[in-house]
């Protein structure tokens, strides 16, 4: 969950791209910024590398403030963190009972070890 939360909160604007933006997560992404008008679009932090052989690269490094949308910076990272939760619950809504009967499987699991072992141990006293 924690990649799909940095993935909505990783747009920045790039006109070389059909969407006109792009992404830092997933570089050259396909899928469009669908939340722009509520996080705005932010500007790429382009930093020149230069690669072996003397070639200079661009590369985005980070994020600027650009073009505001209607929430502000805290309300959009609590609006994608709230759909990220929404989105993580829908997908496996028994979750947490899974888990609290999986505590449940573990310790009948090792009470049975448990007597079975001294079963074992009390069947093969007599041959050792």
């Amino acid at each position: 969950m924690d990649y799909i939360y940095t993935f909505l909160r990783s747009y920045y604007a790039d006109p070389s791209r059909p969407t006109g933006v792009n992404n830092l997560v997933l570089a050259n992404t396909a899928m469009p910024h669908v939340l722009a008008h509520l996080q705005g679009v932010p500007q790429p932090k382009i930093e020149l590398v230069t690669a072996e052989g003397g070639v200079t690269e661009e590369h985005v490094t980070g994020l600027l403030p650009g073009a505001p949308g209607e929430l502000s910076t805290e309300e959009y990272d609590e609006f994608v963190r709230d759909t990220v939760n929404f989105l993580d619950y829908v997908g496996e809504p028994v979750k947490a009972e899974r888990q609290k009967m999986g505590v449940w499987v573990v310790m009948f699991l090792v009470v049975f070890w448990l007597l079975a072992w001294l079963l074992k141990r009390e069947y093969w006293k007599d041959i050792r």
